[in-house]
C-alpha cells in the first residue's frame, strides 16, 4: 500500500502554493544531482491493522525538506506540517484515507558535502486508510 499512500502525501504537498519553492519530491532518497530546496517522503512504520474484515492501514510516513538555507528549509518544513495536518488525501481508487496527523518533529543533523552544508527540517505524520467495500 506504499504507493497510493505516498502519491496520496505528494500530490496534496505539490497542489500547495506554499511549498512552490520545493524543485522535487523524492520517495526515500534523493540523487545526489538534486538541486534545493527538496522533499524527500518516506514510509516510518507501520501497516495493516488486521480489525477488520476488508485491509485497514495504520502507517508512519517522514516528510523532510532538505536545503542549504536552513531559514528557509525550516519555513518549508512548517509549510508542509500545515498542508499534511488533518489533510485529506486522494488515496485513488479502492481506498479511502480517513486521517491524516502530525504526530511530531522528526530530528536530523545537517550534513557537510563537499564544503556545503544541508539542512533537515520535517515532521512524521500518521496516516490511516482502509479499503472501499
Amino acid at each position: 500500500m506504499i504507493g497510493p499512500i505516498l502519491l496520496g502525501i505528494r500530490a496534496a504537498l505539490v497542489a500547495d502554493d506554499a511549498l512552490n519553492a520545493v524543485t522535487q519530491w523524492y520517495h526515500a532518497v534523493a540523487p545526489g544531482s538534486a538541486t534545493v530546496p527538496y522533499g524527500v517522503i518516506q514510509y516510518a512504520a507501520g501497516g495493516d491493522t488486521n480489525e477488520t474484515p476488508l485491509d485497514e492501514l495504520d502507517e508512519d510516513w517522514t516528510v523532510k525538506i532538505v536545503d542549504t538555507d536552513a531559514a528557509r528549509a525550516m519555513t518549508l518544513g512548517d509549510a508542509v506540517r500545515t498542508t499534511l495536518h488533518n489533510a485529506t488525501l486522494t488515496l485513488g481508487a479502492g481506498w479511502t484515507a480517513y486521517d491524516c496527523e502530525h504526530t511530531g518533529p522528526a530530528f536530523f543533523l545537517p550534513e557537510q558535502v563537499e564544503s556545503t552544508q544541508y539542512f533537515h527540517a520535517g515532521s512524521t505524520y500518521r496516516i490511516r486508510a482502509h479499503e472501499e467495500a
